[in-house]
């Protein structure tokens, strides 16, 4: 009784030794398939790291491949720019002159005068003047060759050191405009090239305009005046100190300058 009591827990016990190693065997192979399976993935996301930070730094690469390119674009385009407009000759005013003395420019930028220069720029025809040891710049709308074709007549003279410009503000406003201009040629020229004050005054009181003007005509045979005129004829007028300027539009414009380049003595009467 006693020996099969020992053999059968023997028995048990080898069972039981089989299983507990059983399951340490598959304990063991869990653990080294988990070890493997997680090395594995550890591997996987270092070589997606790697993969990553080599493509970041292939972008970063480019970037600045595409930065330095850039760069030596611009320098060279600006080298090329300048050395372009360095190049290119500037002309100034005189120079102009100087070439047109030459007869080197074409009628239409440039000809002679009666001895003086004229060069056309920026929509204005350009002189010189020397008066009293000073030179003087003369900037007029119109040059005169476009000029020849108004008449100036009468007699008379301007002899003061102040000079009235009356108008007359009873026109239209389009009209009025014309006027502005006229006058600002006139009274700048004055000023300016023949050293006279100009004095703005009008024909008569019968616009709110004239309200503080002094109110002058060619009847005040004491003073100086020149009355800026609307009207269908363009010419210049003189009558002993009083000179009437006439014109519509444009061709008042010509008359005023027709006018100055007469006391500018480029143009005769």
């Amino acid at each position: 009784m006693g020996d099969e009591s020992d053999e059968d827990y023997s028995e048990v016990k080898k069972e039981k030794d089989a299983k507990e190693q059983d399951v340490e065997d598959i304990i063991s192979f869990e653990k080294e398939k988990l070890i493997s399976e997680t090395k594995g993935d550890i591997e996987i996301e270092e070589s997606k790291a790697h993969k990553e930070d080599s493509a970041e730094d292939t972008k970063k690469l480019l970037y600045l491949v595409g930065g330095v390119v850039l760069v030596f674009a611009l320098i060279v385009g600006a080298a090329l720019l300048a050395k372009v407009y360095y190049k290119q000759e500037v002309l100034t005013v005189d120079d102009l002159h100087k070439l047109n003395i030459e007869g080197k420019l074409p009628p239409e930028q440039g000809y002679m005068y009666n001895g003086f220069s004229f060069i056309y720029q920026n929509g204005l025809w350009l002189s010189q003047l020397k008066r009293d040891g000073k030179d003087y710049d003369i900037n007029l709308h119109y040059g005169p060759k476009d000029l020849e074709q108004i008449p100036m007549r009468g007699n008379g003279i301007l002899n003061q050191s102040e000079i009235f410009i009356s108008f007359d503000l009873s026109t239209g406003s389009a009209e009025k405009g014309y006027l502005a201009l006229a006058g600002a040629e006139l009274g700048a020229n004055l000023a300016k090239g023949l050293d006279i004050r100009p004095i703005a005054a009008c024909v008569n009181n019968d616009s709110y305009a004239c309200f503080n003007r002094s109110i002058v005509n060619c009847r005040n045979k004491d003073k100086n005046v020149i009355v800026i005129e609307e009207s269908n004829f363009t010419e210049v007028k003189f009558d002993g100190g009083c000179v009437t300027i006439k014109g519509r539009e444009k061709e008042l414009i010509k008359a005023v300058d027709r006018f100055l380049y007469y006391w500018y003595k480029i143009m005769g009467q």
